[in-house]
This record gives C-alpha cells, structure tokens and sequence, in this order.
C-alpha cells in the first residue's frame, strides 16, 4: 500500500504537469472522502495519515509552483511570515527539545501549509475560476453532508453504538472515531459525534463550517434563478449538518459568522453590530429559562470562559517563556506515538500549544501573522468591493473572525485536516483577489 501511494503521487505529478487545475479539482472532489480512505487503510500503511499530502498536496504545489511565476506577497505579510519562520527554525535547534522526528512532525504541522497561499493566488486567473472552484467545492460537499444527516437520524431511531458500526465495519475503530459513542442530553434532544465521511468529529465539523465561504459565494456569484436556488437548497443542507453534527460550539458559530457577514455585507458601524450581538445574547437569555438545549449551550459557553479558554494561561506563559521546541505540543506527534513518555501538555487552545512549543516570541510571530491576515483580507474585501467576488472575502474574514476566538479553545481549526490547508489555500484566493493584478484586468483602481 506504502508504494501504491507513492506511485499514485508520481502518476499525478507526471499527468496533471500541464492541466494542474484539473488536479486541483479532482482533490477538491476527493476531499470529503480522504478521511474515510485514511481509516480503511492505516493497518496497511504507515503514509496513512499523509494520504491527502502525497497523492494531491506536494504534486500541487510542485506543479503550480515550478510552472508559473510565483506572486509576491504583501510586504507587511512577508516579513511576518519571515519572522515566524525564524521562530521555527529557532525551536527546531533548540537542544532541550523532543526528537527530532516530534520536530519534524511540529514543522510540518505549522508551516507546511503555507505554500498554498501562493498557489491560491496563482489558481484565480479571472473571475470564473473563483465561481467554478466554488461551484464544485459546494457540490461536493452534498453527499458528505447528506451522510452526516443521515447518520445523525439514524442515531435517534436505532443506537449510535449500531449505526456507526455498520458504516465503518468495526466495533473498535467505530468507536474509536466517534469517542466512544459520545452524545450530549438537553432535555428531549440527543446530539451525536457525527463523523460523516471523515476519519473523526472534528475533520467533519472544520469541513462544514469553512464550507460555508464557498457555498454563499456560489449564491451570490450564480448568473441564473434556478442556479441561485439550487445553491441555496446547498446551504440549508449545510445549516442541518451543522446543526447535527455533534459539535455544540457551532450554534456559537453561527452567531459570530453570519453577523460579522452582514455587518461587512452591509458596511455597518461597529455599534450597529455590537447592537445585533446584544439582541442575540438578549434572544438567548430569554430562551436559557424556557429551552433546556439552550441553557445547555449557554452554560457550556459559561464553563468555556471560566475554566477552560484562559485557565493556566499566565502559568504556561512563565513556565515556557523560551518554548519546548517543534512537537511538543502538536497532536499529530502524540497520536502517531513519537513521544516515549506522555507530554504533560494537554490543554487544546491554539495560543496555549504555541507558547508551549515556541514560547513567547512565536505567540508574537503568531498574532503578528493574524493582524497582518486581518489587514490584507480587509484591504482585498475594500478593493474589491465593485466586483461580486468581494463576497468570498467577506466570508472569509467572517470565519476568520472565528478562528480567531476559537483558537482560544482549540487548534482544530488551524491544525486538523482539511482546514489546516483549506484556511491557507482561500487566504491566497482572497490575497488575488484584492491586487492589482487582478483588479487592472476589470479596470477597477482602487489601489
């Protein structure tokens, strides 16, 4: 299976040398289904895990970036970029550190990835590359949500223990993949870990959320009634899988992306919206007394904020203010089995894991990254703002908005396969879409 996948990846960047987009949208295609694949053949291979990189991610990347002129980065981004790199490289020879294979691991996890936003920048030529990657990203998402929907109901009429077991074939890794079969009680309702085609919850959850840019996008950019009606019915089967899907915080989800969408669709001030966010906390406070799903939720909210989002914060930050190299804290060590002793780090948050592995200078590399990912989305959003493709960087930095808060209470986001690479990829297609390269062939100049 090990050389299966290994000739596979060379077949693909043999074949797709001169047609990379079509590639492209064959992974885009095959991404719902990898996480599947990874489960039905990790006892046959130890490149299970790394499926998705070798048979499309690398041949991408190679492909797009040794075929065509690479685009420059905004300068402010670069040199932030820069910087963070630096901090790996410095934690990487850091003497006091894990093995070098947990390192390995750390650096492939944290900076991997960034190659896509180039070659993001380099797939939207035009306006209907945009339109067409949407297109095709949100029919395929159907069948996986659909999956998702089904297995939810499933669970409610027979046992999750059954359903789950019959999709995958086995007891043992059904169980493994939904945590042992978890669901939450709130009053009369049941909600289940979903896994759909994925490999576990949190793969399933990522894919439907950051689904949500290019599903509106497809809305928004449609030419016809009936194609804008049918992406439509595609976004009400992505509010069902999010809302059964097992991950509770997507009902928070909800309320930080689609009123930071409005907001910015609607060019609100910041009052207006901040008034909207009361009206939704007000709406909860009333439902907290007559909806035991609501309290349920709200009292989750309350426990995040009081004992898990900041909780050993200020003691992690004294006690790792140097970091414990590449690895430390990265999941995908720990679950791979790289550590010869448990690591004592346990806790989530994606702040938390990076002083814990980089230490005080790589939280700065870190949220200097995102308040120059914050700068250039609003400026391609401003830009842009004359053509329908301003939507997509809209979405974009209305889930961006998100990451941000989450990465308080986990690294999911921003570490688990597919939005570890999906986040990066749409961040060089909203980078495209504000420059001058691409504003000059619309004859837009608002540079």
């Amino acid at each position: 299976m090990t050389q299966l996948i290994i000739i596979i990846s060379a077949i693909n960047l043999i074949l797709f040398k001169k047609n990379s987009k079509i590639l492209f949208y064959i992974f885009i295609l095959m991404i719902p289904y990898l996480g599947f694949i990874q489960v039905k053949i990790s006892s046959f291979t130890v490149l299970a895990p790394l499926i998705h990189d070798l048979i499309f991610v690398i041949p991408i990347i190679i492909i797009f970036l040794s075929s065509i002129k690479i685009p420059a980065l905004p300068t402010a981004l670069k040199f932030s970029l820069i910087f963070f790199i630096l901090i790996l490289f410095l934690q990487f020879i850091n003497p006091w550190g894990p093995s070098i294979l947990v390192k390995l691991v750390g650096l492939k996890v944290w900076l991997f990835y960034f190659l896509l936003i180039p070659v993001g920048m380099m797939f939207v030529e035009k306006k209907e590359d945009l339109k067409k990657f949407c297109n095709i990203f949100a029919i395929s998402s159907i069948i996986p949500f659909i999956i998702g929907i089904a297995q939810f109901t499933l669970s409610q009429i027979f046992s999750s223990l059954e359903v789950f077991t019959f999709f995958y074939g086995d007891f043992e890794t059904a169980r493994g993949l939904t945590q042992n079969f978890t669901y939450f009680q709130f009053g009369d309702i049941k909600i289940f870990r979903v896994t759909s085609t994925f490999s576990f919850i949190a793969q399933y959850n990522n894919f439907i959320l950051i689904s949500f840019i290019p599903i509106i996008t497809s809305i928004m950019m449609s030419n016809t009634l009936n194609e804008k009606k049918f992406y439509k019915l595609v976004l009400l089967i992505a509010i069902i899988a999010a809302l059964t899907s097992g991950t509770r915080a997507n009902f928070i989800f909800f309320g930080v992306f689609f009123v930071t969408f409005y907001s910015l669709y609607k060019n609100l001030h910041i009052a207006q919206s901040i008034l909207i966010f009361l009206c939704l906390i007000l709406i909860a406070y009333f439902f907290y007394f007559i909806s035991p799903f609501v309290e349920g939720i709200s009292e989750l909210v309350i426990l995040n904020l009081n004992e898990y989002f900041f909780i050993d914060f200020v003691s992690t930050f004294t006690k790792n203010i140097f970091g414990n190299g590449l690895g430390s804290g990265t999941n995908a060590a720990r679950y791979m089995g790289l550590f010869s002793t448990r690591p004592e780090f346990l806790h989530e948050g994606y702040y938390i894991k990076t002083i814990y592995e980089l230490g005080a200078l790589g939280l700065l590399s870190v949220l200097l990254l995102f308040i120059n990912f914050n700068n250039e989305i609003l400026k391609s959003k401003k830009n842009s703002e004359h053509l329908k493709e301003s939507i997509f960087c809209i979405l974009f930095y209305s889930y961006f908005i998100w990451v941000i808060i989450f990465s308080f209470k986990g690294a999911s986001l921003l570490d688990n396969f597919p939005t570890n690479l999906l986040f990066l990829l749409f961040l060089g297609m909203v980078l495209k879409i504000g420059s001058k390269e691409y504003l000059d062939k619309y004859k837009i100049n608002n540079l």
